[in-house]
């Protein structure tokens, strides 16, 4: 994969396409450190719409389009 803000695009119309990741997920499809996938993790539930649900210690991200607009207030 390229740099960092093409992976993150990358990450993020994948979210959009309705795929789900956790830290092992993103890591291993994005061919990034464990570590990295959590820091895009944890930075991208801070875009309207990507949803963070903890499971324990996981945290899994997607993407909600009804999230998005309350977010935008729509």
């Amino acid at each position: 994969m390229g740099g960092t803000i093409e992976t993150t695009c990358a990450v993020m119309a994948s979210l959009l396409r309705g795929h789900t990741y956790d830290r092992r997920s993103l890591a291993r499809d994005y061919k990034v450190t464990v570590a990295t996938a959590d820091r895009y993790l944890r930075h991208l539930v801070a875009v309207p719409g990507v949803v963070g649900l903890r499971r324990g210690r996981l945290l899994l991200v997607s993407f909600s389009f009804g999230d998005a607009l309350k977010a935008i207030g729509r």
